[in-house]
């Protein structure tokens, strides 16, 4: 029988110390349905209704359902005006300074001399609402249709109306909004806009500081068809450029500009009934490749505390108060009808707050006069929370005529504890050697950011940093988490690498990474460092096995050995000789190794290399292999891939006897390789 030979190749360190030549489910109860030409979406408030006919898709209506709990006679009235398939409010999509219509085409005024753009994706129910999509050239635009919380009421009877804009292209675009909201109360078209300590009721604009956090709609104190209230500002919405209020009509027929006369009523032009709207403009930006930008609005039922009397009263404001690091003054709107058959005269409001609150900027008092029978006043005060208090307070405003006496009317407010932020920070704690490479070459760290404090944090940030480390690439310093509310968590991961950047040498020693986090109204936590150990890789000339047994080659069994290098710091040129046993092995060839052939910038390259011609090598049981490094920014590879002929038996090992290297390293270490054939 013919005896097989076994082959036992062992890595033995040989070590030769060489001088060298030097990149939010919603969880609000509600249903979906769907009718003739529209899709549905609704809780035991509200209703929004959005159009999927060939007539204006996209277009968009809102309706009361059961409205306030506390009221029988406001279900089933509109808020944003669709009878049937809705198509009066509209959108405008500008894209230097050409303006498209969002959504299908129309038959109907409200845009119907626009541009169009390309459906991508028809009114669909998901998860985060009613979902729209269409594309302008380079830029999608999604329209997502939610129900989102009352700021005033405290409950889900807001529709949340949200846009982003995604530029798909290679170049940047200037993108704008306009949103076109066809209010109604019920059945009044015509009903003054409360804004701050004004009643809107004809062609009014409000910019910049003007703009104030929340509008509130509604006809009479004492018997309001429906009290409706848009949010302009603050931390779940984006405020806009400028807001126009004016007559539909002049809306319907300007896409972007439109017939804007101040002081002019609600009638539309060459008609005799009042038909109120308003207009959202966020003015245009530019809009980078790949990014997105997000433009938010909401417009619902609004919170209003009533007290009948002579002199009716109503006071308004959020529902909740939120103490921050920085805090921002809110709105206390006092409303005051005289509904008496009389003049009130001397009337002077005056807002009383407990411990937790403090006005700004004002006296408590506003002198207001007289007053005439159905006569109403609004008046506004700017209010802080201190920090001295929380929890459930009440807020009243005291109303007093010289010949009537006082009035009184109150409003709960809850004050909340800040935000409180905290960090956590996981991953590897070491990581350990293989072939002379860090491993795991890739690998993750999961950042985590909890919010233990009373408030919403609005505008969250995670950055993750190393001086030692870096992300993979597409992988993101910074990631924008958004809202936190209280007692809840959001984590992000990251993918890092110790492979070493170009030309440089794998780190060695403790890693630090760092986890830092912003967020707008809270108190940025203390970073979080993971240390992590990254073994020392020396610099090494070394020979290893390419594949783990011989291979038959005309016969013959033939190892395959690379000459490797890694680790070496900018490594140039090199000259090795090598020297092994011609009885046990003989040097069949050899093939140029991945240091020496470059592919950067589209094209392949060859460095020179040269290796002992094979009949020489035998000789002598010398080999020497001299080349140059085409790869610069190399670290790390094989030199040339030499084969050698299994001939006899016995141990054998391949060793160095000289090495001479061009490059940044002063010592290197060569590591032969040992062969035992049986």
């Amino acid at each position: 029988m013919k005896k097989t030979r076994f082959l036992k190749l062992i890595l033995i360190c040989l070590v030769l110390l060489m001088p060298l030549s030097i990149g939010a489910e919603s969880k609000i109860p509600r249903a979906y349905g769907q009718g003739d030409g529209v899709v549905k979406l609704r809780n035991d408030f509200i209703e929004i209704v959005v159009n999927t006919s060939t007539d204006g898709t996209g277009r968009f209506a809102v309706i009361t359902t059961g409205g306030d709990p506390e009221r029988t006679d406001d279900n089933d009235k509109y808020l944003i005006y669709g009878l049937g398939k809705p198509v009066t409010s509209y959108s405008t999509i500008r894209i230097d300074n050409k303006n498209y219509v969002f959504g299908g085409k129309t038959t109907k005024r409200a845009g119907l001399n626009g541009n169009y753009g390309t459906q991508i994706t028809p009114p669909v129910q998901r998860e985060d609402g009613i979902y729209t999509s269409y594309r302008y050239g380079d830029i999608l635009v999604e329209q997502i249709l939610d129900l989102t919380f009352s700021t005033t009421t405290g409950q889900p009877d807001t529709a949340a109306i949200s846009y982003v804009f995604t530029n798909q292209g290679n170049t940047a675009h200037d993108v704008g909004l306009r949103v076109v909201l066809d209010t109604m109360l019920g059945d009044n078209d015509g009903a003054p806009f409360r804004v701050g300590d004004v009643a809107v009721v004809s062609d009014t604009l409000f910019t910049g500081i003007s703009i104030p956090v929340f509008m509130q709609a509604f006809d009479d104190l004492l018997k309001p068809a429906v009290m409706a209230q848009g949010n302009l500002s603050g931390p779940e919405v984006t405020c806009p450029s400028r807001v126009y209020f004016s007559n539909w009509g002049s809306f319907a027929d300007g896409a972007w500009d439109f017939n804007y006369v101040q002081g002019r009523d609600f009638t539309r032009a060459g008609e005799f009934d009042l038909d109120s709207a308003m207009a959202l403009y966020w003015d245009p930006e530019p809009l980078q490749p790949g990014q997105s930008k997000r433009y938010v609005t909401h417009y619902g039922l609004g919170g209003i505390s009533i007290a009948k009397g002579f002199l009716s009263l109503g006071l308004s404001s959020v529902n909740k108060v939120e103490m921050a690091t920085n805090p921002q003054p809110f709105d206390v709107i006092g409303y005051i009808q005289n509904t008496g058959d009389g003049i009130a005269h001397a009337v002077v409001a005056k807002l009383k707050l407990p411990k937790g609150l403090a006005i700004v900027g004002s006296t408590n008092e506003k002198f207001i006069d007289k007053m005439q029978p159905g006569e109403s006043k609004q008046v506004v005060w700017k209010v802080v929370p201190t920090g001295n208090s929380y929890g459930n307070m009440q807020m009243v405003m005291e109303v007093d005529a010289s010949n009537i006496g006082v009035n009184t009317v109150s409003r709960q407010i809850e004050v909340t504890t800040p935000a409180k932020l905290s960090l956590n920070l996981e991953g590897p704690l070491n990581l350990s050697i293989v072939d002379e490479k860090l491993f795991p070459e890739v690998f993750e760290v999961t950042g985590r950011i909890s919010n233990t404090g009373g408030s919403t944090a609005y505008n969250v940030e995670l950055e993750l940093s190393s001086a030692m480390l870096n992300f993979v690439k597409g992988e993101q310093r910074t990631v924008y988490v958004g809202t936190l509310p209280p007692n809840q968590d959001a984590k992000v991961t990251w993918k890092l690498t110790a492979k070493p950047v170009s030309g440089s040498v794998y780190p060695s020693g403790r890693a630090f990474v760092s986890l830092t986090a912003t967020a707008s109204n809270a108190e940025s936590p203390a970073a979080k460092n993971l240390p992590i150990l990254l073994p020392k890789i020396d610099p090494k000339v070394w020979l290893r096995s390419v594949y783990p047994e011989p291979r038959v080659i005309n016969n013959s069994l033939v190892i395959h050995l690379d000459l490797m290098a890694t680790n070496i710091e900018r490594l140039k040129d090199f000259k090795i000789e090598l020297n092994y046993d011609p009885q046990v092995l003989q040097f069949l060839g050899w093939r140029v190794g991945t240091q020496i052939i470059s592919t950067g910038e589209g094209e392949w390259k060859r460095g020179p290399i040269s290796v002992t011609d094979p009949y020489e090598a035998n000789k002598t049981g010398k080999i020497t292999i001299e080349g140059q490094i085409i790869d610069k920014n190399s670290f790390g590879g094989s030199l040339a891939e030499l084969k050698f002929i299994l001939v006899g038996k016995g141990k054998t090992k391949i060793g160095f006897n000289s090495v001479t290297l061009t490059a940044n390293e002063k010592d290197v270490k060569a590591v032969g390789f040992e062969i035992e054939v049986r």
